[in-house]
């Protein structure tokens, strides 16, 4: 394999290249010996000093700002309302059975005034008409908004089986009343009733109740 180039430089090709290199070369040199020449102070003065301001103030601390907190809103509990004359003038009423709870339901309504506040109201729940089985009780809420109505899920009861309850607020107490849970998911009882009942609650009207109540 030859080794000659395949575009041979000129005489004059070859000079000029080696002229550049040595001016380039040169030039280098130049610049070397200016910068690390000192420069020249006059016996007796200070050399210059040269101060720089900074390119940016300095960021200033941060301020934090306290979180305020809102003060906490409390709902002002029940307290027990004291009642000159017997409050459960419209009586008791139970309803929407199910297998293992029923809804229990009274009125305040004494013959003076009612408070204006929510009210407790003790229930209890027992197997006999005597009270003395007493196998669910609790407090609920007459909530003066409803018209101090007292509306009181009794869970935990067995199926198809018949219970009493009252209920009771200090010096007074409504009369046992007599109530049924509803049938076991899938059983299939022997007999089964029902009754359908239209009554006026915000005014107490629940005339039908007994009547139903003695037919059983």
């Amino acid at each position: 394999m030859s080794l000659r180039p395949r575009h041979p430089l000129s005489r004059r090709q070859f000079l000029a290249g080696t002229i550049a290199a040595t001016l380039a070369a040169c030039s280098s040199d130049d610049s070397a010996s200016v910068d690390d020449s000192a420069p020249s102070t006059t016996p007796g003065t200070d050399p210059a000093t040269t101060t720089t301001a900074p390119t940016t103030s300095p960021t200033p601390p941060a301020t934090t700002t306290p979180a305020t907190t809102a003060p906490a809103t409390t709902v002002p509990p029940t307290t027990a309302a004291s009642f000159c004359s017997d409050p459960f003038t419209i009586g008791v009423a139970p309803g929407d059975p199910l297998a293992d709870r029923v809804i229990l339901w009274t009125r305040l309504l004494p013959d003076e005034p009612c408070t204006d506040d929510d009210v407790p109201v003790d229930w209890e729940v027992a197997t006999d008409p005597a009270m003395t089985d007493v196998v669910a009780s609790g407090t609920g809420t007459a909530i003066a908004a409803l018209g101090h109505s007292v509306h009181v899920d009794a869970e935990g009861l067995r199926p198809d089986t018949e219970y009493w309850y009252r209920f009771r607020v200090p010096g007074f107490e409504t009369e046992p009343a007599r109530t049924r849970t509803f049938a076991a998911p899938g059983s299939t009882p022997e007999r089964f009733r029902f009754a359908l009942v239209v009554s006026e609650l915000g005014a107490g009207l629940l005339h039908g109740l007994p009547r139903h109540g003695r037919r059983g």
